[in-house]
């Protein structure tokens, strides 16, 4: 659990520093889209970016990132992802 809690943590921070935008009171299940009003075609591609460079994530979890929709969503495909190697 601390290892989702600190992946979420550092998402929330990319998301924050890419959107200008404050996550601290939006739940982990809660829809980015709707929570942040933001376009998830538009403004989530440079936090997709700026996660693939953080989490060295590969091109095949990129595309899941791309389709997540939640923190908790966006943690489990970067935590799968460091598993996996």
């Amino acid at each position: 659990m601390k290892k989702t809690t600190a992946v979420i943590d550092q998402i929330r921070d990319i998301i924050e520093r890419e959107l200008l935008v404050d996550t601290s009171e939006i739940e982990i299940t809660d829809s980015l889209e709707t929570a942040l009003g933001i376009d998830l075609e538009i403004d989530f591609a440079r936090v997709i970016s700026s996660i693939c460079q953080k989490f060295d994530v590969s091109h095949e979890a990129k595309e899941l990132l791309t389709g997540a929709n939640t923190l908790k969503q966006l943690a489990s495909i970067v935590i799968e992802e460091a598993e996996l190697g």
